[in-house]
């Protein structure tokens, strides 16, 4: 028989039910929170991947903009020309009365002035804030010849006991102790570091900057081996360049583990010599058909023969006073034959036609290096003079571009020679070194170079 429930119980089960559906209902309650909360998580991280992208979008038009003016406006003063066989050699004309002439016309023309004046960079905050104050003043000026077919550094840091370091005037007859924030000797004027001989990789330190931002997909190596050690012999030199490429290139194929695609060098001053040495090397003979772009800045390929009269002077004074087998070396007085000389024999097989581009830069402006040296030419003066160094001196350039003239070679050549509008006066600046040196420091001068080298790093499709 059932028992009938009575009152109290009815209230117990009703409060029983009650607290069931109340958990129920929060546990729903929970879940159906947890839910929309995971939404809009999920909603939140899509408006960001957009906002994200759109932000990405907007600042890659930017850049695009940024370097579609840049280009527009340093096209404005680049100028071109075109080279048969015979002019790789300069011996159809005068080069250097030619460019100087040009140069000159085109700077004291209507339209240099006009173009420096007209505002071409528009509302390019980019551009603008890139520029220093009063640069559009001044502006250099870039020709480009084109061929083809279709241990004595000075540390100016501390000591650990405080005290600032020393360095020992290289001059054997004053060996002077100097302080390390003393730049010359005072006793007699002599630079620690002789111009052009002494190498930092920080010196290309704007140039690997560009070239990293301008393809991120780059891998930029600045070499280490040759710091302090410029005095040494170009041979010495080659060989540890040529260790440390290898082992540059071994751990970059260990790392990405992906294959080598091309492989470009750029040298300036003597650092082109010693690449080009380098390249004969038996460890990067596995290397070489991946040779893509040798970009040569200011090198003295032919030595500093033939040059102006207080620069020979500089050379020998640096020879006299440094011993230094490299000078020997760029004067072409490394052997009693000229023939037998280092470059000499360099010239005989200079080992660039496996490039794919092979460019020059040079300036006449740059009285430190020949002008006819870096552009690896000859002049009137040359083959007008006489005697054994004059007929050395033809049989270089004549052999050094008898590969590039081969039906075979498909090697595209291109000089560039650059004019400086505004040279600060400087002792630097009278012996032509600032010119020598400025296409590591001047931003402008780098970004054309680099708009004019485009083809050598655009990805093949």
């Amino acid at each position: 028989m059932r028992r009938s429930l009575s009152a109290d119980d009815w209230v117990e089960l009703g409060q029983s039910d009650l607290k069931q559906i109340g958990v129920s209902f929060s546990k729903q309650l929970t879940a159906e929170i947890s839910h929309c909360s995971q939404q809009l998580w999920e909603l939140h991280d899509t408006l960001t991947a957009v906002i994200g992208e759109c932000i990405g979008v907007m600042v890659e038009m930017m850049h695009r903009e940024h370097d579609r003016n840049l280009r527009d406006f340093y096209s404005r003063f680049i100028l071109l020309n075109r080279l048969s066989l015979l002019d790789l050699s300069g011996e159809t004309h005068d080069v250097l009365k030619e460019h100087k002439t040009l140069f000159e016309t085109v700077r004291n023309s209507a339209y240099f002035s006009d173009t420096i004046a007209e505002n071409v960079i528009h509302d390019d905050s980019l551009v603008v804030s890139s520029l220093e104050d009063g640069v559009l003043a001044s502006c250099p000026l870039l020709l480009i010849d084109r061929y083809g077919k279709t241990d004595t550094s000075v540390q100016n840091s501390p000591n650990s006991n405080g005290t600032l370091s020393q360095w020992t005037c290289p001059n054997r007859r004053c060996a002077h102790i100097n302080l390390s924030n003393v730049r010359r000797c005072p006793y007699c004027l002599m630079d620690p570091n002789p111009p052009s001989l002494h190498a930092s990789p920080a010196d290309m330190h704007r140039i690997i900057s560009l070239l990293n931002l301008k393809y991120p997909a780059l891998k930029v190596v600045a070499l280490q081996s040759c710091a302090n050690s410029m005095e040494k012999s170009l041979v010495v030199l080659a060989s540890k360049v040529a260790q440390e490429i290898s082992g540059h290139l071994q751990a970059l194929k260990l790392q990405s583990r992906q294959n080598l695609r091309r492989i470009s060098f750029l040298g300036h001053s003597v650092g082109a010599l010693i690449l080009r040495l380098a390249f004969r090397n038996p460890l990067l003979t596995p290397y070489t058909q991946f040779f893509h772009l040798f970009l040569s800045l200011n090198a003295p390929h032919c030595g500093v023969t033939f040059s102006k009269r207080s620069i020979d002077w500089g050379s020998r004074f640096l020879a006299f006073v440094n011993s230094s087998q490299l000078v020997d070396e760029l004067l072409l007085k490394d052997d009693k034959n000229p023939r037998n000389t280092l470059l000499y024999r360099m010239s005989q097989n200079s080992d660039l036609s496996s490039f794919h581009y092979f460019y020059l830069f040079s300036s006449f402006q740059d009285t430190f290096v020949p002008f006819h040296s870096e552009r690896i030419e000859t002049n009137p003066a040359i083959l007008l003079s006489e005697g054994v160094e004059g007929e050395v001196y033809q049989e270089m350039i004549s052999s050094f571009w008898r590969q590039f003239r081969s039906e075979f070679c498909q090697t595209k050549v291109k000089k560039f020679d650059v004019y400086y509008d505004n040279l600060n006066f400087s002792l630097d600046s009278l012996i032509g070194k600032t010119a020598h040196t400025n296409i590591l420091k001047d931003m402008q001068v780098i970004q054309m170079l680099l708009y004019k080298t485009e083809e050598c790093f655009v990805e093949e499709e």
